[in-house]
């Protein structure tokens, strides 16, 4: 029944759909830091983590990342960091800093991968923040 050429046509299509599918539910390999983990740093860590605020340690650089990289790995992925007690299944907030399981993931993936940093061009300005903000 494959040797007709409907049949072999068919066979070829449903093989590249697969792949296809396949290919676009494959998660990133290689996060880096420039495009996958300073946008989340930035965001949900950066506010507190900085100089004058609660954070113990600024995180506003790849540098400042790498100082506390076996920490981050542990409180982001025990949920300790970022400190947000609102419960995100039922409620959200503006601004709220509450990691999604694919973030945590991608830390998660990029400090085993030897946290790379990345295109240093692609890779986003530190915040900046108003003082006493």
């Amino acid at each position: 029944m494959l040797n007709s050429p409907l049949s072999s046509w068919v066979y070829f299509h449903f093989l590249i759909l697969i792949f296809v599918l396949f290919s676009c539910s494959y998660k990133k390999e290689n996060p880096t830091w420039s495009e996958h983990i300073a946008p989340i740093i930035y965001k949900n860590c950066s506010p507190c983590h900085r100089s004058e605020q609660s954070g113990p340690f600024n995180l506003l650089s790849y540098s400042d990342a790498l100082k506390k990289i076996n920490q981050i790995k542990f409180v982001v992925q025990t949920r300790y960091m970022p400190p947000w007690p609102a419960d995100p299944g039922y409620s959200h907030f503006t601004d709220e800093k509450v990691l999604t399981q694919n973030e945590i993931d991608l830390i998660a993936d990029w400090i085993k991968n030897g946290a790379p940093r990345g295109d240093s061009t692609k890779e986003l300005k530190a915040p900046e923040f108003f003082s006493n903000s």
